[in-house]
């Protein structure tokens, strides 16, 4: 019996440190940005995830209304997650609080000055709640 609790033990924890954990959730997730102290600007993104010879590769894609920036180097570590936007010179920084939340910084790095600003995510969120209209 005391054999069993111990296998049961090692199990889990190997599922735990080497399971789907440490995978980004794939789905749409809810992004705010906080301009100033009562202005947020939200937005949407959806992330997608693909498994290749053990490896885990992510799309980003940002809606905004109809228009859409696809990012293709977003990286994910056990704790944080980052990507690069293609366009605009700037970048995500984030901790994973969880698997739903994402908090940290959007970096300006084209600007003169550092410029950054709050982030944060939620999964599954729409991109307006109520008390944002």
């Amino acid at each position: 019996m005391k054999h069993l609790r111990i296998l049961a033990i090692i199990l889990l924890t190997s599922v735990s440190l080497y399971g789907h954990d440490d995978e980004v959730r794939s789905g749409q997730w809810r992004g705010l940005l906080q301009l100033n102290d009562s202005t947020e600007l939200p937005f949407t993104f959806e992330v997608m995830s693909s498994h290749s010879s053990g490896e885990v590769t992510y799309e980003l894609t940002i809606s905004n209304g109809s228009d859409y920036i696809v990012v293709d180097n977003f990286h994910s570590t056990r704790d944080s997650v980052w990507w690069t936007m293609p366009v605009f010179n700037t970048k995500f920084r984030c901790k994973r609080e969880n698997d739903t939340t994402l908090s940290g910084e959007w970096n300006n790095t084209a600007a003169g000055k550092p410029y950054v600003l709050s982030f944060r995510a939620v999964f599954g969120e729409p991109r307006f709640t109520r008390g944002d209209v």
